[in-house]
């Protein structure tokens, strides 16, 4: 597990981009869990830190071309791509957010 963040600051509903061993990644605070998924959509490489959380913070979608990911388990549920992204564990321990390959 590697430390990336504090836990204070990303606001509930944040989506924020962070880089992970070279790889571009995004944590989201839904307020009840914190999610870490691969930053950019496998179609056309775009930035997922400019996508759009639904309301139940369960989805995030594509800023250019509307794929639709599931955020519980990194899955396209709705295209043009059905390549997921890569969900990574999360572990926060004080303030600090941790996270690891599953």
């Amino acid at each position: 597990m590697k430390k990336i963040a504090k836990l204070s600051e990303i606001k509930v509903g944040e989506i924020k981009p962070f880089d992970f061993d070279g790889e571009k990644i995004i944590i989201i605070n839904c307020g009840k869990e914190i999610v870490a998924l691969s930053g950019i959509c496998p179609h056309a490489d775009a930035p997922l830190e400019e996508g759009y959380l639904d309301k139940e913070c369960s989805t995030i979608e594509c800023p250019w071309h509307n794929n639709i990911f599931d955020l519980s388990n990194g899955d396209s549920i709705e295209g043009p791509s059905y390549e997921g992204l890569t969900k990574f564990d999360v572990k926060i321990i004080d303030d600090q957010i941790y996270i690891g390959l599953k």
